[in-house]
């Protein structure tokens, strides 16, 4: 431990890359695009945490939820809701972002070992609402009825939801979310078949706390 008194072992850099993205435009693909940076960074000796979404780079402490198990749970909930076989549609978070892509390996691992359940679709949604409303418009007009089941990401589920009601189409089992708006969502609609598989941001506080432990 260092001395009293003393100052930090290393410099810090600590990144959320989903809140950059929100609130500043800023996604993992720029991060990526960052990487000489943050290596020389990592070569002066600066300590870089990542938290949630991790950083594919030598020297670089990610701290990440399990992302494959969150949307594997969620495939195989959504198997069983359409009873094993049938035709599915998927909405995505965010292209090149690294906890979308352990999420699509795990869904069509999944999907691996159900040969009777077949992806019709999957497109992207950018983990926002109204970009999901559109997605899923764009798969109602070209699917119709032929969708037995929606896999969805967390924060897009109440905007596909919406496109389903403008449609004036009954919204098939479709993976929910667990923050307020949904729940309360679900509870005023007992005919919705859904499952939340909690994302909980407190990953954030973890791997603050992991940094201040290692200066």
């Amino acid at each position: 431990a260092p001395e009293p008194g003393a100052g930090p072992r290393y410099p810090i850099g600590f990144a959320f890359p989903e809140v950059l993205r929100a609130h500043a435009g800023v996604d993992l693909a720029e991060l990526r695009g960052a990487a000489g940076a943050i290596a020389r960074a990592v070569d002066s000796g600066v300590l870089v945490v990542v938290a949630d979404n991790p950083l594919p780079m030598d020297n670089v402490l990610n701290v990440s939820l399990d992302h494959t198990q969150y949307w594997g749970i969620s495939t195989e909930w959504l198997i069983d809701a359409i009873g094993g076989k049938g035709n599915i549609v998927a909405i995505e978070g965010l292209a090149g972002n690294t906890a979308n892509d352990w999420r699509v390996r795990a869904r069509d691992a999944v999907l691996a070992e159900h040969p009777d359940v077949t992806l019709l679709s999957s497109v992207i949604g950018g983990w926002d609402q109204a970009q999901a409303r559109e997605a899923m418009a764009g798969l109602l007009t070209a699917y119709g009825d032929q969708i037995n089941g929606v896999l969805i990401q967390e924060v897009m589920n109440e905007g596909a939801i919406r496109a389903y009601k403008a449609a004036g189409v009954a919204v098939p089992p479709l993976t929910g979310d667990y923050v307020l708006s949904y729940l309360k969502l679900w509870k005023a609609d007992p005919e919705l078949q859904s499952v939340a598989v909690a994302n909980p941001p407190g990953v954030g506080s973890v791997a603050l706390r992991i940094t201040v432990e290692l200066l």
